[in-house]
């Protein structure tokens, strides 16, 4: 069963955090950003803020 709550991460896991994840679609020879679906995955610290 599929947790409706958890966000979906795409890509390469990463073991550092905050990490930035985007999603790049290709059409033809060009690459497209979808910024609907970009955001950061983790939390920052105090000093990072």
């Amino acid at each position: 069963m599929m947790n409706k709550d958890a966000t979906q991460i795409w890509g390469l896991k990463r073991e550092i955090t905050p990490c930035f994840g985007a999603r790049l679609v290709q059409e033809g020879n060009r690459l497209h950003f979808l910024a609907d679906r970009a955001g950061f995955n983790g939390l920052f610290s105090e000093m990072q803020a």
